[in-house]
Protein backbone atom coordinates (compact mmCIF):
# COMPACT_ATOMS: atom_id res chain seq x y z
CA UNK A 1 0.00 0.00 0.00
CA UNK A 2 1.35 3.50 -1.10
CA UNK A 3 0.75 6.63 1.31
CA UNK A 4 1.05 9.95 -0.43
CA UNK A 5 2.40 12.50 2.47
CA UNK A 6 1.56 16.41 1.46
CA UNK A 7 4.28 18.25 3.29
CA UNK A 8 3.63 21.13 1.61
CA UNK A 9 7.11 21.79 0.13
CA UNK A 10 7.08 22.27 -3.51
CA UNK A 11 8.79 19.64 -5.49
CA UNK A 12 11.88 20.25 -7.32
CA UNK A 13 10.49 19.44 -10.49
CA UNK A 14 7.80 21.59 -10.36
CA UNK A 15 9.18 25.04 -12.36
CA UNK A 16 7.95 28.30 -10.58
CA UNK A 17 5.61 29.04 -14.13
CA UNK A 18 3.53 26.55 -13.49
CA UNK A 19 2.81 27.72 -9.95
CA UNK A 20 2.03 30.95 -11.05
CA UNK A 21 -1.29 32.65 -11.39
CA UNK A 22 -3.39 32.16 -15.19
CA UNK A 23 -1.89 35.06 -17.44
CA UNK A 24 -4.75 37.03 -18.75
CA UNK A 25 -5.47 36.77 -22.11
CA UNK A 26 -4.45 39.36 -24.84
CA UNK A 27 -7.32 41.63 -25.38
CA UNK A 28 -7.67 42.97 -29.40
CA UNK A 29 -10.29 45.51 -30.18
CA UNK A 30 -13.08 44.75 -31.48
CA UNK A 31 -12.68 46.73 -34.51
CA UNK A 32 -9.43 45.35 -35.13
CA UNK A 33 -11.05 41.69 -35.07
CA UNK A 34 -14.30 42.83 -36.99
CA UNK A 35 -11.72 44.48 -39.63
CA UNK A 36 -8.96 41.78 -39.66
CA UNK A 37 -6.19 43.76 -39.44
CA UNK A 38 -3.71 43.26 -36.66
CA UNK A 39 -2.73 45.95 -34.05
CA UNK A 40 0.62 48.17 -34.63
CA UNK A 41 3.24 46.57 -32.82
CA UNK A 42 6.40 49.77 -32.84
CA UNK A 43 5.90 53.56 -33.34
CA UNK A 44 7.25 53.04 -36.45
CA UNK A 45 3.92 51.10 -37.21
CA UNK A 46 1.53 53.23 -35.09
CA UNK A 47 3.22 56.51 -37.09
CA UNK A 48 2.55 54.77 -40.52
CA UNK A 49 -1.08 53.25 -39.75
CA UNK A 50 -2.41 56.21 -37.50
CA UNK A 51 -0.67 59.02 -38.43
CA UNK A 52 -3.31 61.53 -37.65
CA UNK A 53 -4.61 59.69 -34.20
CA UNK A 54 -5.64 61.88 -30.82
CA UNK A 55 -3.58 60.27 -29.19
CA UNK A 56 -0.37 61.38 -30.77
CA UNK A 57 -0.38 64.62 -29.67
CA UNK A 58 0.66 63.47 -26.46
CA UNK A 59 3.72 63.09 -27.37
CA UNK A 60 6.73 64.74 -29.32
CA UNK A 61 7.57 63.71 -33.01
CA UNK A 62 10.63 62.63 -34.58
CA UNK A 63 11.19 62.91 -38.06
CA UNK A 64 12.73 59.11 -39.12
CA UNK A 65 13.88 57.63 -42.58
CA UNK A 66 12.40 54.09 -42.75
CA UNK A 67 12.35 51.63 -45.35
CA UNK A 68 8.93 51.41 -47.73
CA UNK A 69 6.66 48.74 -47.42
CA UNK A 70 8.25 46.01 -49.85
CA UNK A 71 11.27 47.45 -50.52
CA UNK A 72 14.95 46.19 -48.44
CA UNK A 73 14.88 50.07 -47.79
CA UNK A 74 19.15 49.89 -48.68
CA UNK A 75 18.74 53.03 -51.05
CA UNK A 76 17.46 56.32 -50.47
CA UNK A 77 14.69 56.20 -52.77
CA UNK A 78 13.63 52.99 -50.90
CA UNK A 79 13.24 55.11 -47.68
CA UNK A 80 10.67 57.00 -46.18
CA UNK A 81 10.19 60.33 -43.84
CA UNK A 82 7.90 59.80 -40.72
CA UNK A 83 7.29 61.28 -37.80
CA UNK A 84 7.35 58.77 -35.36
CA UNK A 85 6.15 59.55 -31.42
CA UNK A 86 9.16 59.41 -28.48
CA UNK A 87 8.19 60.00 -25.52
CA UNK A 88 12.21 61.36 -24.80
CA UNK A 89 14.65 63.48 -27.03
CA UNK A 90 18.34 64.05 -26.56
CA UNK A 91 16.90 68.00 -26.76
CA UNK A 92 15.28 66.98 -22.84
CA UNK A 93 18.37 66.62 -22.01
CA UNK A 94 20.23 69.52 -22.15
CA UNK A 95 19.77 73.31 -21.02
CA UNK A 96 17.52 75.12 -23.29
CA UNK A 97 17.25 78.86 -22.96
CA UNK A 98 15.98 80.16 -26.77
CA UNK A 99 12.30 79.82 -25.59
CA UNK A 100 10.69 82.14 -23.26
CA UNK A 101 6.85 83.12 -22.33
CA UNK A 102 4.52 85.04 -23.25
CA UNK A 103 4.49 88.39 -22.28
CA UNK A 104 1.01 90.27 -20.77
CA UNK A 105 1.34 93.22 -23.22
CA UNK A 106 2.11 90.61 -26.45
CA UNK A 107 -1.32 88.67 -25.04
CA UNK A 108 -3.27 91.82 -25.27
CA UNK A 109 -2.73 92.71 -28.71
CA UNK A 110 -4.44 89.25 -29.95
CA UNK A 111 -7.78 88.33 -29.67
CA UNK A 112 -10.31 86.33 -27.38
CA UNK A 113 -10.47 83.67 -30.35
CA UNK A 114 -6.61 83.37 -30.53
CA UNK A 115 -6.29 83.59 -26.96
CA UNK A 116 -8.69 80.19 -27.11
CA UNK A 117 -6.35 78.68 -29.96
CA UNK A 118 -3.00 79.83 -27.67
CA UNK A 119 -4.69 78.20 -24.78
CA UNK A 120 -4.74 74.84 -26.00
CA UNK A 121 -1.36 74.76 -28.43
CA UNK A 122 0.37 75.37 -24.56
CA UNK A 123 -2.21 72.86 -23.27
CA UNK A 124 -1.09 70.14 -25.79
CA UNK A 125 2.67 70.81 -25.30
CA UNK A 126 2.25 70.68 -20.96
CA UNK A 127 1.04 67.42 -22.01
CA UNK A 128 3.69 66.33 -23.85
CA UNK A 129 6.01 68.25 -21.73
CA UNK A 130 4.19 66.04 -18.70
CA UNK A 131 4.50 62.61 -20.66
CA UNK A 132 8.68 62.95 -20.90
CA UNK A 133 8.60 63.59 -17.44
CA UNK A 134 6.92 60.51 -16.45
CA UNK A 135 8.84 58.76 -18.96
CA UNK A 136 11.87 60.23 -16.93
CA UNK A 137 10.60 59.10 -13.92
CA UNK A 138 9.45 55.86 -15.05
CA UNK A 139 12.99 55.02 -15.81
CA UNK A 140 14.50 56.23 -12.23
CA UNK A 141 16.67 58.61 -14.28
CA UNK A 142 14.63 61.92 -13.24
CA UNK A 143 18.28 62.40 -10.85
CA UNK A 144 20.82 62.57 -13.51
CA UNK A 145 18.54 64.23 -15.71
CA UNK A 146 19.01 66.90 -13.54
CA UNK A 147 22.53 67.19 -12.88
CA UNK A 148 22.68 66.98 -17.15
CA UNK A 149 20.47 70.61 -17.20
CA UNK A 150 17.38 69.13 -18.42
CA UNK A 151 14.82 71.19 -20.00
CA UNK A 152 11.50 69.67 -19.33
CA UNK A 153 10.94 71.21 -16.52
CA UNK A 154 12.21 74.49 -17.44
CA UNK A 155 10.23 74.81 -20.65
CA UNK A 156 7.04 73.27 -18.58
CA UNK A 157 7.70 76.58 -15.78
CA UNK A 158 7.25 78.69 -19.12
CA UNK A 159 4.06 77.08 -20.43
CA UNK A 160 2.69 77.46 -17.21
CA UNK A 161 3.53 81.14 -16.89
CA UNK A 162 2.13 81.68 -20.54
CA UNK A 163 -1.26 80.15 -19.38
CA UNK A 164 -1.47 81.90 -16.05
CA UNK A 165 -0.91 85.43 -18.16
CA UNK A 166 -3.77 84.21 -20.71
CA UNK A 167 -5.95 83.77 -17.35
CA UNK A 168 -4.98 87.38 -16.03
CA UNK A 169 -5.32 88.91 -19.85
CA UNK A 170 -8.72 87.09 -20.09
CA UNK A 171 -9.87 88.27 -16.78
CA UNK A 172 -9.17 91.84 -17.71
CA UNK A 173 -10.78 91.66 -20.45
CA UNK A 174 -13.93 90.12 -18.14
CA UNK A 175 -13.77 92.71 -15.83
CA UNK A 176 -14.07 96.03 -18.38
CA UNK A 177 -16.96 93.96 -19.88
CA UNK A 178 -18.67 94.28 -16.42
CA UNK A 179 -17.71 97.89 -16.00
CA UNK A 180 -18.80 98.78 -19.32
CA UNK A 181 -22.46 96.97 -18.76
CA UNK A 182 -22.99 98.02 -15.58
CA UNK A 183 -22.49 101.68 -16.78
CA UNK A 184 -24.56 100.80 -20.14
CA UNK A 185 -27.37 100.11 -17.53
CA UNK A 186 -26.83 102.97 -15.51
CA UNK A 187 -27.12 105.31 -18.51
CA UNK A 188 -30.59 103.49 -19.41
CA UNK A 189 -31.80 103.75 -16.36
CA UNK A 190 -31.03 107.63 -16.13
CA UNK A 191 -32.59 108.22 -19.90
CA UNK A 192 -35.47 106.54 -18.71
CA UNK A 193 -36.35 108.18 -15.54
CA UNK A 194 -35.25 111.85 -17.64
CA UNK A 195 -37.92 110.48 -20.35
CA UNK A 196 -40.74 109.49 -17.53
CA UNK A 197 -40.62 112.71 -15.52
CA UNK A 198 -42.93 116.09 -16.11
CA UNK A 199 -41.93 118.69 -17.66
CA UNK A 200 -41.33 121.70 -15.77
CA UNK A 201 -42.55 125.46 -16.98
CA UNK A 202 -41.99 128.55 -15.92
CA UNK A 203 -45.38 129.75 -13.73
CA UNK A 204 -44.64 133.63 -14.85
CA UNK A 205 -43.99 133.23 -18.43
CA UNK A 206 -47.77 131.13 -18.35
CA UNK A 207 -49.54 133.12 -16.01
CA UNK A 208 -52.40 136.14 -18.43
CA UNK A 209 -51.61 139.51 -17.53
CA UNK A 210 -52.97 140.90 -14.97
CA UNK A 211 -55.76 143.90 -15.93
CA UNK A 212 -54.93 147.26 -15.57
CA UNK A 213 -57.83 148.51 -14.41
CA UNK A 214 -57.96 147.28 -10.79
CA UNK A 215 -54.78 149.38 -10.52
CA UNK A 216 -55.72 152.50 -11.73
CA UNK A 217 -56.58 155.70 -9.70
CA UNK A 218 -59.82 157.53 -10.07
Amino acid sequence: MRVVVNSGVRSLCTSAVRTQAPRPPRLVPAAHVAAGTRAPRTPTDVARAYPDHPLMQFFQRSAVRVPRPGTSGKHEDEKETLHVPVALSERDLEHEASSRSWLAPELRRKSSADLHTLWYVLHMERNRLATTWEELRRNSVTGPARMLGESVSYRSHRVRKSMARIKFVLNERRLALIDAQRRAREQAAAASAAAAAPVQTDASAQAPPASSSLFESP
